[in-house]
């Protein structure tokens, strides 16, 4: 945890961006106000108080312009300008029901937004018209979405939802790609994606962070955000250096962290209840680096339970083999993520 921002607003902060430039972040909460933050000094910059006549959160998008989109129950779509602290427009009735997220695409040219009424929509922020609707686009309320390019240049618009699931959708040819099912134990309520374009990283109402791989398609990461067991991860964004990401709760707190990916990592782990030797396989597990710490190999399998199973690497395998001292140890390999095991079963 970097820093802290107590009491930043006067009600649960439901939204919150950051600027391309890393020097200011923009957040919404339920007391109807925007905040915009400098991330330098640590200070309000400047509040646009009353942004939306709605009980229901405030949902923002900044593209890289600076142009600030916010959307809420009333179901209108207003831009606001960072850069002079102006309000510019208003689209009216953008969907039949609350608005509860949106993402600009990279150019900042389309605006994306989601909805109670289960839509995704596509607009133009320069022509203010409408160019494309998913209908049925969840089973339950879209809460977060989120728009990247590809090496490939494929857009993608990945989407979140109270049915718990992730789906991922192309932008230029307007169709379904994939779904994570059962994504979280309870609603889903914000997500966001690494710069990078590899990683999904989402937060829930059962108070956790998760970290998804676009390409493998699998959980890679899992984390705890705070200590209260009633609190919801309500928004999250990663700063455009991509080395640090910032989430908000329903406990008022904005919170910001160190975000890296893991390096290669061996360790080995004695164990004194293994019998016949066998190679287990790959498996990915709900954490980037193995501790080099010496515990119950079955405590730890039981700790990380939520595994996948993937096939041999028989050049891994000889590899690892050559560190392996005895019939009675368990040796740990960690490469991105990816734990290749061999025991003693």
């Amino acid at each position: 945890l970097l820093f802290n921002f107590k009491e930043a607003h006067d009600s649960p902060i439901t939204s919150v961006v950051v600027s391309q430039d890393c020097e200011c972040a923009v957040s919404g909460s339920l007391d109807h106000s925007i905040k915009v933050w400098d991330l330098k000094e640590y200070r309000l910059k400047h509040t646009w108080a009353n942004a939306h006549n709605s009980d229901l959160p405030t949902i923002i998008a900044m593209n890289k312009k600076g142009l600030v989109a916010s959307g809420s129950g009333d179901g209108l779509l207003r831009f606001w300008d960072v850069g002079d602290f102006s309000y510019t427009y208003c689209l009216y009735e953008a969907h039949d029901g609350p608005i509860t997220s949106m993402s600009y695409t990279i150019d900042g040219v389309h605006l994306v937004s989601g909805s109670n009424d289960k839509t995704i929509r596509i607009w133009n922020s320069q022509t203010k018209e409408i160019c494309h609707i998913f209908n049925h686009a969840h089973d339950g309320y879209v809460t977060g979405l989120r728009v990247t390019s590809r090496p490939d240049n494929k857009a993608l618009i990945i989407s979140v939802s109270d049915d718990k699931k992730i789906k991922i959708w192309d932008f230029n040819r307007l169709e379904h790609l994939h779904t994570f099912h059962d994504a979280h134990s309870l609603p889903i309520a914000s997500i966001v994606l690494t710069k990078d374009n590899q990683f999904i990283l989402t937060g829930s109402e059962d108070n956790e962070i998760r970290i998804w791989d676009i390409d493998r398609k699998i959980m890679v990461h899992m984390i705890k955000n705070g200590s209260s067991s009633e609190a919801s991860v309500t928004c999250l964004e990663v700063s455009s250096d991509n080395k640090t990401f910032v989430s908000g709760s329903t406990d008022k707190t904005l919170r910001f962290f160190n975000l890296h990916y893991s390096k290669t990592k061996m360790s080995i782990v004695d164990s004194n209840s293994i019998s016949p030797y066998s190679l287990v396989g790959h498996m990915v597990i709900r954490k980037f680096l193995i501790d080099e710490e010496f515990m119950n190999p079955k405590e730890f399998i039981n700790k990380y339970s939520t595994i996948h199973i993937y096939p041999y690497d028989w050049n891994l395998f000889h590899l690892i083999a050559k560190f392996m001292p005895s019939r009675r140890n368990l040796l740990f390999g960690c490469i991105e993520a990816k734990i290749p095991i061999l025991a003693d079963y």
